[in-house]
């Protein structure tokens, strides 16, 4: 959806988000999400300022009003007609505008033009235009990506939160597995204080997405206002694990130690293991679930949970009916899974309780699981490439994640 090529501040970035005040491109690290809206460093101070001087001056103006409007209907004759509500001024665009309702007044299913008339009405200022002619032209025509995306966007800036979160849960039902979605929805949720929904979009996509740090800070932070501070260092610490090691003093670093300080979690792994791969081919290590069962697990640092194939958690007998089900990349693919937790996970002396765990049933033949970061983020790790070598180590009470390469 974005037609500039680079954020306001950082050439060298992706473009992710518009500001929500002026409409500029800004990269993930630039944008502040307030009010319902993604906002540039100045917008936020302007919409701060604004929103003082409405708490200010709203008494007032209601005053004011029902005094103007009192005037009105003790002055106006009974039979006079109510005012028509003024025409919307389109400016420069108005000539556009009425051509293209024309032309679809004789081709109403035209997708082009009905795309057209809605991206016009949004850049005219016309919120409820757009959400209209997108609406109208969906429940004649049927489904659109473009214009669902486009309404969406009109109800957040018009700050109509729910009515932003069902359109774009429509996006989700023709997208299942676009964590870009979920983001959206979840936003809406935040902005509407449904923090139990927010939660749960952000954490789908961040499954979908682990090496996203937008999408983890969104995650960790909307946990922490639920005051689940261990749930979201966890989710801190799993990004850290995800792609390249993050810079000292990274933002998601400094994000870390807030979490940390703000209590104990004792979440932490205990112990340490050693473990040897060959170079080439899988890595594959014994581990031990629930203190009584071994299997045969693949070392997966980009799933963010531990895997178990249906045939294992039965072994475990493990209840998963009913779990929360979840979409979850894994193994180079996109899993569908169920969510439950497990007492106790162990891979030779390492050892981590209450672990949050996926059951799958698409696990390759002769593969128990897969060992992921609900279990691999509790430990500090020392990897050595060359010599085919993962060391997981206790890591220091209440410190951050070391990355040793």
């Amino acid at each position: 959806m974005l037609t500039e090529p680079t954020c306001i501040h950082n050439s060298d970035a992706d473009p992710a988000f518009r500001c929500g005040g002026c409409d500029k491109v800004l990269c993930p690290k630039c944008a502040t999400f307030e009010g319902g809206k993604d906002r540039c460093a100045a917008c936020v101070e302007r919409y701060h300022r604004a929103k003082t001087l409405r708490t200010v001056g709203v008494g007032v103006t209601l005053v004011v009003a029902a005094v103007a409007a009192g005037a009105w209907f003790a002055l106006r004759p009974a039979s006079e007609a109510a005012p028509e509500a003024t025409a919307f001024d389109y400016g420069k665009k108005g000539v556009f505008i009425r051509h293209l309702k024309e032309e679809l007044a004789r081709q109403p299913c035209d997708k082009t033009k009905g795309r057209e008339l809605a991206q016009a009405l949004f850049e005219a200022r016309d919120l409820k235009g757009t959400i209209q002619a997108g609406d109208d032209f969906i429940a004649k025509c049927g489904k659109s990506t473009a214009l669902r995306q486009l309404t969406y966007t009109a109800h957040v800036q018009l700050q109509e939160f729910e009515l932003a979160a069902k359109d774009v849960s429509e996006l989700i039902a023709g997208a299942p597995d676009n964590a870009n979605y979920f983001v959206w929805r979840g936003m809406a949720y935040e902005a509407s204080s449904a923090l139990d929904k927010a939660a749960a979009d952000f954490r789908q996509a961040f499954f979908l997405k682990p090496g996203e740090t937008q999408v983890a800070n969104l995650l960790a932070t909307v946990d922490a206002r639920r005051g689940r501070h261990c749930q979201a260092r966890l989710t801190v610490q799993e990004n850290l694990l995800v792609g390249t090691v993050p810079a000292p003093g990274s933002k998601m670093e400094e994000r870390l130690t807030e979490l940390v300080s703000a209590g104990r979690c004792g979440t932490d792994g205990q112990g340490r293991a050693e473990v040897s791969f060959p170079a080439k081919g899988p890595r594959e290590v014994e581990v031990t679930v629930g203190g009584k069962e071994r299997g045969r697990f693949l070392i997966d640092g980009d799933s963010v949970r531990v895997v178990l194939s249906k045939a294992f958690a039965d072994r475990l007998g493990l209840q998963v009916e009913g779990a929360p089900t979840f979409r979850l990349q894994a193994s180079h693919d996109i899993l569908t899974v169920r969510l439950v937790k497990v007492p106790e996970i162990a891979l030779q002396g390492a050892k981590a309780t209450n672990v949050e765990v996926a059951v799958t049933d698409t696990l390759p033949d002769g593969v128990d699981g897969l060992l992921g970061l609900s279990f691999l983020a509790r430990f500090d790790q020392k990897q050595d490439a060359k010599a085919g070598r993962l060391t997981l180590i206790e890591r220091p009470r209440e410190s951050q994640v070391v990355f040793t390469p």
